[in-house]
């Protein structure tokens, strides 16, 4: 098994938002929620990120976690305000 660096750099991000993800393939994350799963495609924040310098992953990965993890509290769902976090 391969180390991922980027993946294991957004999920602690988003624990430290009080966001548990779990990765559920190598472009998808999904957050338990008590409606369900919400799964959300990462691969294109995981292509910007695959294009940063590695010291910067950690503030790249928290950049998106904190705006993710506003989604997820206001009751979003896979729709155009998550992919726009995306972008």
């Amino acid at each position: 098994m391969t180390h991922d660096a980027v993946g294991e750099g957004l999920l602690r991000a988003l624990a430290e938002e009080g966001v548990t993800g779990r990765l559920t393939g190598p472009t998808t994350v999904a957050v338990s929620r008590p409606d369900g799963d919400l799964t959300v495609d990462i691969g294109e924040w995981r292509a910007h990120a695959a294009e940063i310098p590695p010291a910067d992953l950690p503030g790249f990965a928290a950049h998106f976690a904190r705006g993710f993890a506003r989604s997820i509290r206001a009751g979003a769902g896979p729709s155009s305000d998550l992919e726009r976090l995306l972008a």
